[in-house]
């Protein structure tokens, strides 16, 4: 297997031992691919990656893959929960006022709808997770303010 360092992040599992590849699983079957996440990059500091594995009616499944250093800005999800699930690399989870909560492969977080919270690569590893949210009537994300002072006590 070529090892050659490549500047986009490999998600064939030789990183992320246990990655859900894209395309294998879910609705949108082989038409599904990893794509650089462009639409909610204004909410992100970094570079990350979006798999959508299922979108349907109750509950749709993500791949999210975060570049070393790359996180989401403190949000909240409105009437909805979200599961991640950790697969790959080294991240973090913290609620608003909670200390930083450290994930790696197989760790499942639980937020609760209304939850102010962030979640992202570690500064020195590529982070993986999946991302599952029920589906909701009138749910809605409410993007905040940058992780950076937290996070930067990170390092």
């Amino acid at each position: 297997m070529d090892r050659t360092p490549s500047s986009e992040p490999d998600l064939t599992g030789s990183r992320f031992s246990g990655n859900v590849r894209a395309g294998r699983r879910g609705g949108r079957g082989a038409d599904a691919a990893v794509h650089r996440e462009a639409a909610y990059a204004k909410y992100f500091i970094g570079q990350s990656y979006l798999a959508p594995l299922i979108s349907g009616k109750e509950v749709n499944v993500s791949n999210v893959t975060f570049e070393a250093g790359c996180r989401n800005n403190w949000h909240i999800h409105h009437k909805a929960c979200q599961i991640l699930i950790a697969v790959g690399g080294r991240g973090y989870y913290q609620e608003w006022g909670k200390e930083p909560v450290e994930l790696n492969p197989g760790d499942v977080v639980y937020v609760a709808p209304e939850t102010k919270h962030w979640h992202g690569a570690a500064p020195d590893s590529d982070f993986a997770h999946i991302a599952i949210m029920n589906a909701v009537d009138g749910a809605s994300n409410e993007w905040l303010e940058p992780v950076e002072a937290e996070y930067d006590a990170l390092r």
